[in-house]
């Protein structure tokens, strides 16, 4: 008991000198706090003064690193055979100035070359029932308008009894002729009787001789021939000649010709003529058998062409907007014999909307007109030549069509911009050295994209009067990637103008 008793006082003895202490040292903080107050402050200084060195020192070596880091930027380097297979010539202009603008955005729409209906090509029917017994042209030729195409020979009975009756009925008329002259001439009041028969025999024989011409009409003969063949030169019909169609009145379209005389009857065509026939298609062989009204041939005037457009359900309301206000269309060909180039028809119009909706491809169709043009011809002889117009039939194109206007953007062609997923670059002409042009990688941002041009956004990421290259990005982004390309370490290599 006593042992436990000593215990315990021992105990609270150290623990009352712990307190004791505990309470001696924080009135002693309190003392020194309001006691000496510029301890404190120089204890305060101190800490700041060392966090500013700290700090200092920080920035010092983080410059340091930013410098370290410009002074070994990577470079791409190509050599100038590298450059010429991605489509960049050094002898040529191979990089692009940059320049800040307003952009009108477009939508881009398929568009393909078709015939103008009723216009630009001409179906040659066949006059009569009969027989192919020859043909003048082949695919492709140029046609002079009243020159021969076909021979047709009439094989329908109709045809030949109502000549041989009209030539009768002729014959006829002609007799009828001579005893009215004879009367004529007889005394006054002699066979008074005789005279008004033969004149009524003349009447009948006349009424029956249009009878049996609008019957031959009926059957296909042109009212031209028959005048011609059967009552000018009293011969029978044997064969039809099909002509080339002569130019309308209104000097852009086509009308049918049909002749008995293969002889030609050329008119001289000019270079800047809007209507220049072509034998588009033949339609039968020789000694074929054909009908009245079935095709022989057809004939092409592609003078004024029609493209047609395609759009998706979703672009109709811009189209028919474009549509009401008559907004300029621009219509982009691949260039003859150019592998990119590319010729650009602006000014277009929209002549049409479609009402209907493709079923399956739920898209509809609008349509241009579009005046074409003769490239140079290509020669086969003295005074003969084959057209070649510069817009045919199935040529695609693409039409674009003034949506929004975007401002303070840079506009470069599609092949100047590399993209890989989320990320876009462009490459900077960086200088050259030791003849070789170097290339700077930058991040850019897209705000609009067609299959020609792209806008990027002036985002801080590219700057006016800035040079790329023109095209190759995708290839110049490739050869960074796989190391196929040298780099250059820069550490003093300033740009150069190009």
């Amino acid at each position: 008991m006593n042992k436990t008793n000593t215990h315990d006082s021992g105990r609270v003895s150290r623990v009352g000198v712990s307190f004791l202490f505990l309470l001696s040292f924080l009135v002693g903080c309190v003392f020194m706090y309001f006691a000496f107050p510029w301890a404190t402050e120089a204890l305060h200084d101190h800490d700041e003064s060392h966090s500013e060195a700290h700090e200092h020192e920080h920035d010092h070596e983080h410059e340091h690193e930013h410098e370290q880091e410009h002074e070994h930027e990577e470079l791409l380097g190509l050599s100038v055979q590298a450059l010429a297979n991605i489509g960049l010539y050094v002898e040529e202009e191979y990089t692009l100035e940059l320049s800040a603008q307003d952009y009108v955005a477009t939508t881009v729409f398929p568009g393909v070359v078709s015939y103008k209906p009723g216009r630009s090509l001409v179906d040659i029917p066949s006059p009569v029932d009969g027989v192919v017994t020859k043909i003048y042209a082949e695919e492709g030729d140029l046609l002079y308008p009243g020159a021969p195409l076909f021979e047709v020979q009439p094989t329908h009975k109709e045809i030949a009894s109502c000549q041989l009756e009209l030539l009768s009925l002729l014959q006829k008329s002609d007799v009828l002729e001579s005893e009215r002259q004879r009367l004529g001439n007889l005394e006054a009041g002699i066979a008074p009787k005789s005279q008004r028969e033969i004149q009524l025999q003349i009447q009948e024989n006349n009424a029956s001789i249009e009878a049996q011409k609008q019957s031959l009409r009926f059957l296909g003969v042109p009212l031209k021939v028959i005048e011609e063949t059967l009552i000018q030169n009293r011969e029978l019909l044997t064969t039809l000649i099909v002509r080339t169609p002569t130019v309308t009145e209104d000097g852009r379209s086509l009308a049918i010709n049909v002749g008995s005389s293969p002889a030609v009857e050329n008119t001289p065509l000019s270079r800047d003529a809007r209507v220049v026939p072509i034998l588009e298609k033949l339609s039968v062989e020789k000694g074929q058998t054909v009908s009245l009204g079935s095709s022989l041939c057809a004939v092409s005037n592609l003078s004024t062409v029609t493209i047609e457009g395609r759009g998706f359900e979703s672009d109709i309301g811009a189209l028919n907007a474009a549509f009401g206000s008559q907004s300029p269309i621009k219509a982009k060909f691949r260039a003859p014999g150019a592998g990119t180039e590319v010729d650009t028809i602006e000014g277009l119009t929209i002549r049409s909307v479609s009402n209907r909706l493709d079923e399956t491809s739920h898209t509809f169709s609008f349509f241009i007109e579009l005046d074409n043009y003769l490239l140079e011809p290509e020669s086969r002889g003295e005074g003969v030549y084959k057209p070649n117009w510069r817009f045919k039939p199935g040529q695609r194109c693409d039409l674009e069509a003034p949506t929004t206007t975007l401002s303070n953007v840079f506009v470069v062609p599609t092949s100047a911009v590399a993209q890989d997923g989320i990320e876009s670059f462009v490459y900077e002409y960086a200088g050259e050295e030791d003849g070789m042009p170097l290339w700077r990688r930058r991040s850019v941002s897209i705000a609009r994209q067609t299959t020609r041009e792209i806008a990027l956004r002036n985002d801080g990421s590219l700057s006016s009067g800035m040079r790329i290259a023109k095209s190759g990005a995708f290839q110049l982004y490739m050869a960074e990637n796989s190391g196929e390309g040298k780099l250059q370490s820069s550490c003093s290599c300033g740009d150069h103008e190009h």
